[in-house]
């Protein structure tokens, strides 16, 4: 019965502190609180005196709205050109990503001017930061960035000098600005180089198609009254083609007209020569006469043939005209197909040359260089606070670490686990009395007829032996052994532990269990000492 209780105090403690382990945190922190507190204090000291030493850093910024690239709708619409004019050099200028956007603006390219004037700028002033790389500038006090999932780019410059920062923040706003209307110059000016070469080879394309078409057409008797060829272009509205908003920065142009079509619909029977008209009148009508006879008469009446003898007679002689005059509107179509592709070059570079007159700057400013209110560095509040809790884990963390290699045991669940003997009941040092009847009737437990004089007991608690006799009014015939003397052991039974936690060693019970080994029936059980020192 006795075994059976004693196992189940030593369960049931288990079991407690399963649940508890979490207090050994709260246990370390207490064994070691006037370490940690000091620590902590002079650690959040220190960073409040740092805070109020350090030069204080300070950060301004801007920002851009980089508006999207104009070069790919530079021309308007442009469905005759994109199968002639070759200008993908725009649209990929046009493509550039965020990224490139941002590592250019980094590049010394742009930014070397700036670092320059920064550079003086220590030196005048005779600041260290006066050696300072480019890069390493770039990388610690300029952040150049686009804002995630938009176009808006953030500029933040930091330093210990406002006026510096704000000169800066200008200096780099105007070459960021010089940078954008850089790349939209070079686009115009490339475009507009390439379409005045363009108009001067179509000049020259459509003089030699016009003459060519006119040489033929007075070689061969054709063309309008006077024999050259009229060129329909001008009958064109030019008003309906384009129409150019001002007030705005785009072209809107009705769509190239089909140039085949147009051409084929200028091609008319007032512009072959009226000599060729006669026999085609001709033809047409003993074609109509055989075919209308030919339903009345016989194949081999003498009439049909002779009518079908002219009919053939004249499709000979009509042969070679139809040569001419097919040859003739191939000439004449290419002549319009030049002229109309001249003038829609003409009316683009019309266009480029407005832009380039306009000029608007792709990249729009949506807030002037300004300084934060509050400093970039130091926080006093952040610092204090960091320091504060980074101090008080640290020194906690180490005081967990000191514990653990400690040879001393800190956690009572490592003794239940690794001391033998049997265990009989927790006592501590608030209510003596109770306590000092539970000791009392422990012993009993373990062998009722032991009184507690018979009982020799071994001090591993934060107590010194008379202190413990006096908490528990144990008297004066109590006995305590010296564990450490072999003689004490040997010489004495019914021996019992007041074990205390942070109190024992591991040697302590290895010593223990030789004992047990040795002597089986000298110890009785042991009880577990709670001082509460730790919670007062």
């Amino acid at each position: 019965m006795n075994e059976q209780n004693l196992n189940y105090n030593y369960d049931q403690n288990l079991s407690n502190n399963d649940e508890l382990d979490f207090t050994i945190l709260v246990k370390t922190f207490l064994r070691n609180k006037k370490l940690i507190i000091l620590t902590t204090l002079i650690s959040t000291l220190l960073s409040i005196l740092y805070c109020y030493s350090v030069k204080p850093i300070w950060k301004g910024n801007f920002k851009i709205l980089v508006k999207e690239n104009s070069g790919s709708n530079i021309l308007g619409n442009r469905s005759l050109e994109n199968n002639l004019l070759s200008l993908n050099n725009l649209q990929n200028l046009s493509g550039k990503s965020n990224k490139t956007e941002e590592l250019i603006l980094k590049s010394p390219s742009v930014l070397l001017p700036v670092y320059d004037f920064v550079i003086d700028y220590y030196k005048q002033n005779n600041i260290k930061n006066g050696n300072k790389s480019f890069n390493y500038w770039v990388q610690k006090d300029l952040n150049v960035q686009f804002k995630k999932g938009t176009s808006v780019f953030i500029i933040e410059y930091k330093g210990n000098d406002k006026k510096l920062i704000l000169d800066v923040l200008n200096l780099i706003s105007e070459k960021y600005q010089n940078y954008s209307k850089r790349g939209k110059e070079k686009e115009l000016r490339k475009t507009l180089d390439y379409l005045t070469t363009q108009k001067r080879i179509m000049v020259a394309k459509v003089a030699n198609s016009l003459n060519t078409v006119n040489k033929f057409s007075i070689e061969n008797g054709l063309g309008d009254f006077d024999g050259f060829f009229t060129n329909n272009m001008n009958n064109i509205n030019k008003e309906n083609l384009k129409r150019l908003n001002f007030q705005g920065r785009e072209i809107s142009l009705q769509n190239d007209i089909n140039t085949t079509g147009m051409i084929d619909s200028r091609i008319s029977k007032n512009s072959a020569n009226q000599r060729f008209q006669s026999q085609f009148n001709l033809l047409e009508k003993y074609e109509a006469e055989y075919m209308n006879l030919s339903a009345k008469l016989k194949p081999q009446s003498s009439y049909l043939t002779e009518l079908k003898t002219k009919i053939d007679n004249l499709k000979k002689l009509l042969k070679k005209p139809s040569e001419i005059l097919i040859t003739y509107r191939d000439l004449k179509n290419e002549a319009n197909r030049d002229s109309e592709l001249l003038e829609n070059i003409s009316r683009r570079l019309e266009f480029i040359k407005l832009e380039q007159v306009k000029n608007p700057d792709p990249w729009l400013m949506i807030s002037t260089p300004t300084i934060d209110d509050y400093k970039f560095f130091p926080n006093k509040k952040n610092i204090t606070i960091f320091s504060f809790f980074f101090s008080l884990l640290s020194i906690t963390f180490i005081a967990l670490i000191k514990d653990k290699f400690s040879s001393k045991i800190n956690d009572k669940k490592v003794i239940f686990e690794k001391f033998k003997c049997n265990y009989i009941e927790k006592v501590d040092s608030i209510d003596t009395k109770l306590n000092s009847k539970l000791i009392e009737e422990g012993i009993k437990q373990v062998n009722k007829n032991l009184d507690l004089e018979d009982v020799n007991f071994i001090n591993f608690t934060s107590l010194s032996n008379n202190e413990l006799k006096t908490l528990f009014d144990f008297g004066k015939n109590i006995n305590f052994l010296d564990f450490y003397s072999f003689k004490d052991i040997e010489n004495n039974s019914n021996i019992c532990f007041f074990i205390e936690e942070c109190e024992i060693k591991y040697d302590d019970i290895e010593l223990a269990d030789k004992y047990q080994y040795i002597y089986k029936n000298k110890f009785i059980g042991w009880f577990l000492f709670d001082s509460k020192k730790l919670l007062s």
